[in-house]
């Protein structure tokens, strides 16, 4: 499978806050080990990349934290999408953020969960489902008028992209 490049966003021109994150995509008979929100948004697990730390250490750290499922295998790298946006806390900054996706395998061991204060407000649970549902729902979200996250964005259109390239 081709990898996928996605720039989503605003140019990148004046300042910059970045970060750098990673996503497994796990896939199980035919359905994506993904992270309902309480408000019926699908993503990838994963997050952010602390220093001094490897994609792949990163990934086994926030899929048994998100999850609680623990990887047995770090594959290829799928692709990667940049969003650039408005920060929300530095007026006139964009927010640079570069999130690598990995196809995953996860093992039958499973550990508690370690959900941050804002995951758990979300009310974070791991599903497995199929693409196109996941992708229905989000799609729903961002055609509605209510509030959506901004991540929301990003996760439809790697969906579409793992969609289109089959």
């Amino acid at each position: 499978m081709d990898r996928f490049y996605l720039i989503l966003g605003l140019p990148e021109d004046g300042g910059a806050i970045s970060r750098e994150a990673v996503r497994a995509v796990v896939s199980r008979e035919n359905k994506l080990l993904m992270v309902r929100t309480n408000w019926g948004s699908y993503s990838f697990p994963g997050g952010g990349v602390q220093s001094g730390e490897s994609h792949e250490e990163a990934l086994c750290r926030e899929v048994s934290e998100e999850t609680g499922y623990v990887l047995s295998r770090v594959g290829d790298k799928l692709g990667e999408a940049i969003e650039r946006r408005a920060d929300r806390c530095d007026a006139g900054a964009v927010f640079y953020m570069e999130s690598h996706y990995y196809q995953c395998e996860v093992s039958g061991v499973m550990t508690a969960r370690q959900l941050e204060d804002y995951e758990a407000a979300l009310g974070l649970e791991a599903v497995w489902i199929d693409l196109e549902s996941a992708l229905v729902a989000n799609e729903t979200l961002l055609n509605g008028t209510g509030h959506v996250h901004p991540w929301v964005y990003r996760e439809t259109n790697v969906l579409k992209e793992l969609k289109r390239k089959g």
